[in-house]
């Protein structure tokens, strides 16, 4: 076996990879309050945001998922955000993704009165668009992240030896009655 030496870079072939610049509306003299304003945000800035957060298995993670998702439909609820480099509109629409993703973090939480009022802002909003193709509408998904919420919000709210009696009693009244129909 030969062995390669690995060979430090020159000065000449340095020079010869291109540099790298910042983008315009980045951290340059387009956007000079980079530094106290954070850009504009659009649906797929909003739908990474929520997704990378609610992923993780941090509580506060999962909080801060369901603040940028109030962030969003406070964008969503205004005529049209401006952006902070050339002046132009951008309106922020609130997709499957982003209520999938915040239903996801409230039934993480346990959080059923807030996964309750998603869903049902998601209904509304199904059935004010009823007669357009609407990209807004309920899943199979978020059904089940409605009831796991109220699960995990149910578990909490109890003593967890309780939960573990229910649970009991049910499997074995289940196994009983499965039992008489045979």
């Amino acid at each position: 076996r030969t062995r390669r030496s690995a060979t430090p870079l020159d000065a000449s072939s340095s020079s010869s990879l291109p540099r790298w610049r910042p983008s315009a509306g980045g951290v340059d003299n387009d956007n000079p309050s980079f530094r106290t304003s954070p850009p504009a945000m659009n649906n797929q800035g909003y739908a990474g945001i929520l997704w990378r957060n609610v992923r993780k298995r941090k509580p506060s993670l999962y909080r801060y998922t369901l603040r940028t998702y109030d962030r969003m439909r406070q964008d969503a609820a205004l005529a049209a955000t401006t952006t902070r480099n050339g002046g132009s509109t951008m309106r922020v629409h609130p997709k499957n993704i982003h209520h999938a993703a915040a239903l996801l973090a409230a039934a993480k939480l346990g959080w059923w009165e807030r996964a309750l009022d998603i869903y049902r802002a998601v209904q509304t909003e199904e059935q004010r668009h009823k007669q357009r193709s609407s990209s807004v509408h309920v899943t199979g998904h978020m059904v089940n992240s409605v009831v796991r919420a109220c699960v995990r919000g149910a578990r909490s709210s109890r003593n967890p030896q309780e939960v573990d009696d229910t649970v009991t009693t049910t499997t074995t009244t289940t196994k009983k009655s499965q039992l008489v129909a045979q």
